[in-house]
Formats: structure tokens, C-alpha cells, sequence
């Protein structure tokens, strides 16, 4: 059982007993199930010398391995203060709880100021309970299990220990992002003949970036999570709790307030488009109904512009899809990422092609689901209502985040990469629908060419990530922290694979999957069309465009003091889908050149 399970255990087992003495049911004694850091049991310390003897003994211990496992952190210059537990002069008293009390309340308080003034993980805090998880938090961190210290004293990690690590946990999620991803497709097919995509089909245009920017913030979410766990910090139920909670509140502004945004652009580029004249049939008789197209009745082509209901239908339902997911699938992945630590599995490897997937998949559904509720009522002031109390939510998410010190610094800096995503994401649907019309299998193949890339790409950034956190910190200004000094002392001191081996391994990794794919949908008959050696050099190509691009973003944003958790993932996901698309279109205009027939009916 992993030590944070088995804290956690001991934790539920202790308030079962508190609450079972404050009953009367039985006697209950405040140490009978505390854990020290590692997980095991520490003895109840009845005030005499044995159990002073045993706490210089085990801080002691605890100091030796803190300094061995501080000796290969490579260029690191915070110093190691050994927490020697020295007994200090109280006066006795008859009452042994009381002189236990006095004691732990100092002892925690000393170790408090130490450890915020010499490591970098103990975050300084105003009351005493966030002093005791700041210090419980701390001692975790700074612990040999968590730095390599204990790994390296029985020969260290290794290599094949993280390359089965990584190959047994990416490759079911990437498997599983694919045929998400896949059915998502076939998801937005159906949907699009629901009568609110044709009523109002601005929420075409919104798909495609709510989509991107929903799954952009999952996929932060879960590395913000995953570098926490790694570092020690989802360890203890209350700083677990609390940082959850500070994480899933900051989901939510960002949803929706992106959603809104992004609802605002694509009614702005619904006025520039022509639109269905979908509410009025072409024989007139129906006024104001929607009538289902078919070959002999096919809907007309017009100019119709928007007007204030379709904005505010716009805006509710985008809003609505997206904090509905924020709740249901934060919710999700939080769990997901503290499974893992429970399991001792590495987040970083499973995490972000399902956050991927997930996004996409439950954010198109629930998009259609609330548009299908709201659209009978659009002619009402009930989405109007809606979104002013989405609007009341946000402002209240506002004032907590603004509050909180987990997450308060990154409030304020994780816009500019889910804007510049969005508006390359625009970029990107532009390439899709050109393609979508000229060749034949383009969408279906799309999917494989950016979103198994892209999720490739995003597990590797998540590791190099969490190795910077927990190997390197910005805070020495001794250091060379350019790029390539970074990746140089990441390769020496990690003792599992280092970047340019999880690169080689994720690269080989993903031609397995790409051939899973490409037989599902030949079983399948969903696609047609063989582009041959043609198609496999530009998934290749954009396989290898997705590591490199990812390496590079996040050694750029640690070397720019930027958290890799929340800039890298949105840009690099934009990136590579468009540099994706144009690769795939490139193969199809020279697999068209070699004589094959890859062009749709309509263009031959």
C-alpha cells in the first residue's frame, strides 16, 4: 500500500475513533494512528526519554537521507537543514497531554520558519493550520522517497523501470484518445442535424474552439495536478483537499470566461458567413419551424444576419457546455490524477491524451444537450437569465481565486496562451474545412495527425515539466537557466529516462498506435483512401515536430520564469493541429501527384 494511502487510511480510521469517543463509545488517543512521512507508524511519544531517543533517532535518520538525496540535485543551491529534534526545557507538569501539546505546537512552529527559509516547497502561511500543512507538506517533499533519495539508496529508479512505466501507461490512454477522439467525430455527424445546429448554426463556428479550448484547460489542469503530486503536495488530506479545490474554482472562471469569448468570435464570424435559411422551409407553409433537409427539399443558401437572440443564444450555451464540464470532468481528472499517486503511477503518462479526449468528447455533448434545452426557449428571456447567472458565477469565482495563494499567481497569467490558442485554432479550422472539401478521408485522418501527435507531445512535456519542478528551480540566480544549460542538467541528474530518451521512446511509441487506428477504420469502413509511404513520412514528421516543439516550449517558458503547467500546453496544441493539417495536406497533394485517387467526387 503507497504511504499516501495508507495516511489517508489512518487519517479516516482517526476521525472514525474522535467521533466514536465524543459518543462515549470508547477511549481514543490523539497519536494511537499517526504516521510519519514515509507512511508507517510512529510511536506515541508519552513524554519520557524512550520516546525523545526515538524522535533524535528518527530526525536524525530523516537528515542523512534528506542529504543524500539533496547531493543529486545538480546545481541546486538551497541548503538542507537537518531537523535535529533537540528536547526542550518545559517545566513539568502533572499533565503529560499538556506538556505534549506545548511541545508539538513549538516544535511545529520552529520547523515552520526552518523550512520556509531553506526549502523551496514550504510556502509560508498566515494561520496555524496552514503552518502545520506547509510543514507536513514540506517534510514530504524534502524526503528521499520523493527526491530519488530512497531509490537511489537501492540502486536508484532506472531506466527500464521508467521506460516500462511509460510504455505500459501511455500507450492504453493514447489507444483510449484515439477511439474517443474518433467517436467524437462521428458525435458531431449526428449532432449536426439536431435542430438547434440548424436553427442556429453559429454554433458551428463555436464547436471547433470550445472544443480546443476546453480540453487546452483540462490538460493544464491535470499537469498542475500531476507536477503537485509528484513534488508531494497531494500527500495530506487537508493540503489535498485544498488544492483541489482552489484548482477546480480556477477551472471554472476559466471556462467560462473563455467560453464566453470564444461564443462572442464565432457570432462575430458568423456575421461575415453565409448562413442556412434553415427556420422557414422552402414551401413556406410552416413560419417559424425547422423542417428536416432532404435531397428533394435541400436547404438554401442566404445571407441572414445574426441578431441579439442568437448572441445570447450563443453565449448561454456555450457557457452552459462549458461549466458543466469544467465541474464533471475537473472533477474527473483531480480524482484520476490522486488514483495515480495512491497507485504510485506517474499522472504524466496517463493523463493528458484522456484530458484530451474527454474535453472534446463531453464538451460537444453538452453543448448539444444545453442548445437543444435552450432553443425552444431562445424567443425568451431564459437564456438572457442564464447568462447573467453564469455572469454572477464568474464574478463570484473571481473573488476566490483572487484569494487564494494556490492558484492566485497563476490566475493572473494563464490568459495570453488560451487567447493565442484560440485564435490559432481559427487558423486551423480554416485548413480543415478547405481539406475536408477537396480530399476524400481528410477528417477521419485529421484526427490521427493532430490528436495522437498532439497528446504525444503533451505527455512528454507534463514529464520534462515535472523533472524541472522537482529537479531545478528558478530561484537560484547563480545558475545558468537557458534552455540548453536546463536540458544538459536535466540529462545528468535524472535517474530515470531523460528527455532525449523519453523523446526516442514516445516517437517509436506512437507508430504502434497510428497502425491501430488506421486498421480500426478500415475494419470499420469509415475511410477509403490509402495514402502509403506518403501518409506514414508525414505523420512521422508531425510526430517529431510535436516532441521537439514541446521540449523546446517548456525549456523556454522555465527559462522565462513562466510555469510550464499552464503556458506550454495550450500554444503547443494549437501549433501542432495546424502544422499537423498542413503536413496532411501536403501528403494528399503529392499522393494525388503519384497517380492515387485521394480527391472527393465534387472536385474530380
Amino acid at each position: 500500500m503507497s504511504p499516501i494511502l495508507k495516511r489517508d487510511v489512518a487519517e479516516t480510521v482517526r476521525q472514525a475513533r474522535r467521533l466514536a469517543a465524543a459518543a462515549g463509545l470508547s477511549n481514543y488517543n490523539e497519536h494511537e494512528y499517526e504516521l510519519n512521512c514515509a507512511g508507517t507508524s510512529r510511536p506515541p511519544n508519552t513524554g519520557g526519554d524512550e520516546g525523545w531517543e526515538w524522535d533524535e533517532r528518527n530526525s536524525t535518520d530523516k537528515s542523512e537521507r534528506r542529504a543524500s538525496a539533496s547531493s543529486i540535485s545538480h546545481g541546486i543551491t538551497s541548503p538542507v537543514v537537518p531537523l535535529t529534534a533537540t528536547k526542550p526545557d518545559i517545566p513539568a507538569r502533572s499533565d503529560s497531554d499538556a506538556n505534549r501539546e506545548a511541545w508539538n505546537s513549538q516544535d511545529r512552529h520552529d520547523r515552520h520558519e526552518r523550512l520556509a527559509a531553506a526549502h523551496p516547497f514550504a510556502r509560508p502561511s498566515a494561520s496555524f493550520e496552514n503552518e502545520r500543512d506547509s510543514i507536513e507538506m514540506a517534510e514530504i517533499a524534502e524526503e528521499g522517497r520523493l527526491l530519488g533519495g530512497d531509490d537511489l539508496e537501492k540502486g536508484g529508479l532506472g531506466k527500464w523501470a521508467d521506460l516500462r512505466g511509460l510504455l505500459f501507461s501511455s500507450t492504453p490512454s493514447l489507444l483510449f484518445a484515439l477511439v474517443g477522439l474518433v467517436f467524437c467525430g462521428q458525435l458531431l455527424e449526428h449532432c449536426a442535424r439536431w435542430r438547434v445546429f440548424r436553427r442556429v448554426d453559429e454554433l458551428f463556428i463555436l464547436v471547433p474552439m470550445i472544443g480546443n479550448l476546453k480540453g487546452n484547460l483540462e490538460m493544464c489542469l491535470s499537469a498542475r495536478l500531476g507536477t503537485s503530486a509528484t513534488l508531494g503536495e497531494l500527500d495530506t488530506r487537508r493540503v489535498r483537499r485544498s488544492l483541489v479545490t482552489a484548482n477546480l474554482t480556477l477551472l471554472g472562471l476559466q471556462a467560462l470566461l473563455i467560453s464566453s469569448l470564444a461564443a462572442v468570435l464565432s457570432f462575430l464570424l458568423g456575421l461575415m458567413t453565409t448562413h442556412r435559411l434553415g427556420d422557414v422551409p422552402s414551401d413556406g407553409t410552416a413560419p417559424g419551424t425547422v423542417a428536416d433537409p432532404s435531397i428533394d427539399d435541400p436547404w438554401r443558401e442566404g445571407y441572414t444576419r445574426p441578431g441579439p437572440a442568437q448572441l445570447v443564444m450563443v453565449l448561454a450555451t456555450g457557457m452552459a457546455a462549458a461549466g458543466l464540464s469544467a465541474l464533471v470532468l475537473g472533477s474527473f481528472m483531480c480524482a484520476l490524477v490522486v488514483l495515480c499517486r495512491w497507485v504510485n503511477v506517474d499522472p504524466d503518462n496517463i493523463t493528458p491524451p484522456i484530458a484530451a479526449c474527454l474535453g472534446d468528447l463531453l464538451t460537444l455533448f453538452l453543448l448539444a444537450l444545453a442548445g437543444t434545452v435552450l432553443v425552444g426557449a431562445m424567443d425568451t428571456p431564459v437564456p438572457l437569465v442564464s447568462v447573467i447567472i453564469m455572469g454572477i458565477a464568474a464574478l463570484w469565482f473571481t473573488h476566490r481565486v483572487m484569494r487564494d495563494t494556490w492558484v492566485k499567481d497563476i490566475a493572473r497569467g494563464s490568459w495570453l496562451p488560451l487567447i493565442g490558442a484560440m485564435l490559432i485554432s481559427s487558423g486551423t479550422g480554416m485548413v480543415l474545412e478547405s481539406g475536408v472539401g477537396k480530399y476524400r478521408g481528410f477528417a477521419l485522418l485529421a484526427i490521427s495527425m493532430t490528436g495522437l501527435t498532439g497528446a504525444i507531445g503533451a505527455i512528454h512535456a507534463n514529464r520534462l515539466s515535472t523533472q524541472l519542478h522537482r529537479r531545478l528551480h528558478p530561484g537560484s540566480g547563480s545558475m545558468d537557466h537557458t534552455p540548453h544549460s536546463v536540458a544538459g542538467r536535466l540529462q545528468a541528474a535524472y535517474d530515470g529516462l531523460t528527455p532525449t530518451q523519453s523523446i526516442v521512446v514516445l516517437f517509436a511509441l506512437s507508430f504502434p498506435c497510428q497502425a491501430a487506428f488506421v486498421v480500426f477504420v478500415n475494419a470499420t469502413g469509415w475511410i477509403d483512401v490509402h495514402l502509403g509511404w506518403v501518409g506514414w513520412v508525414a505523420y512521422a514528421l508531425a510526430t517529431a515536430f510535436s516532441l521537439l516543439c514541446a521540449q523546446f516550449f517548456t525549456l523556454f517558458c522555465w527559462h522565462r520564469n513562466l510555469d510550464p503547467d499552464s503556458y506550454t500546453l495550450p500554444i503547443h496544441s494549437a501549433i501542432v493541429d495546424f502544422v499537423g493539417q498542413l503536413l496532411l495536406v501536403v501528403a494528399y497533394e503529392i499522393a494525388r501527384r503519384l497517380g492515387r485517387d485521394v480527391m472527393a467526387t465534387s472536385t474530380r
